[in-house]
């Protein structure tokens, strides 16, 4: 009989080279083959600007704390969604997928309608968000919420149909804490790990919404994603990919940092 997939052994290759060269590492090269067309002082003085900087700082720190709120209230999320029968509760899942799909700008528009000065909420809690670095992270959680309990959901499930190992954890005397520590913990730690790179991941990329609900002032709130903005809107081409290529190097620093993380939890 003829395999209608036989093709495929060939053509994967093919077309894993095709994509990584024209969508991937065609761009980055470039990226950064342009920084390297500069001289090296002058990529030291455009790099280790003190605005620069700041914005590589602050954008990772928020980063950081968003994906540290995610963790735990994604991670309760998840339980709450996958153990816990309630009324609405396919509504609510479906909403989990919302930050996905909506546009950034849009997002950032929702926030900064719902939190500016003049709202009703406002006018209740008195509490000034808009134009602040937690204006930022509160964004930030809402963009990359999903990737934490999306990542989390399978493994819950898998490990709801193998009840009999917490019992028997249950009958040899463990309690709640043990339980969660030497049983679940380390069933459910891959996962955790993998939804957190992502949440960082989509944390840090942020722009859309970011630029709208921030005051985007330098040592204040202004992230990296809104100084290349900036320096494009400028015409300072040559600002915007040498801040634009450190930062691309921080990053895949700190993922392969996290992925090794995560291989050696594998194992």
């Amino acid at each position: 009989m003829l395999n209608p997939f036989r093709y495929f052994t060939t053509l994967n290759p093919l077309l894993l080279i095709i994509y990584f060269s024209t969508v991937l590492f065609l761009p980055i090269l470039n990226l950064i083959l342009n920084v390297f067309k500069l001289p090296l002082n002058q990529i030291l003085t455009i790099a280790t600007n003190p605005v620069a900087l700041s914005a590589y700082y602050l954008t990772l720190k928020l980063s950081l704390i968003a994906t540290l709120i995610n963790l735990c209230f994604g991670s309760c999320i998840a339980y709450v969604l996958t153990y816990i029968s309630f009324w609405g509760k396919s509504f609510i899942d479906i909403l989990i997928d919302i930050p996905i799909a909506l546009p950034t700008s849009l997002a950032g528009l929702a926030f900064y309608r719902t939190y500016q000065t003049d709202s009703i909420l406002f006018k209740i809690v008195k509490l000034q968000l808009i134009h602040s670095p937690s204006a930022i992270i509160m964004v930030m959680i809402f963009v990359s919420l999903p990737f934490i309990i999306r990542n989390l959901q399978p493994i819950l499930l898998e490990l709801d149909s193998k009840k009999e190992i917490q019992e028997s954890a249950i009958c040899l005397g463990a309690n709640s804490w043990q339980i969660f520590l030497f049983v679940i913990f380390p069933y459910i730690k891959r996962s955790l790990i993998t939804g957190s790179i992502l949440s960082f991941a989509r944390s840090i990329a942020e722009f859309g919404s970011v630029i709208i609900i921030s005051s985007n002032l330098p040592y204040k709130d202004l992230v990296v994603s809104v100084l290349i903005a900036q320096k494009l809107e400028q015409y300072d081409y040559q600002s915007a990919t040498v801040i634009g290529t450190i930062m691309l190097f921080i990053s895949l620093f700190i993922l392969l940092m996290l992925n090794l993380l995560d291989r050696s939890s594998y194992d």
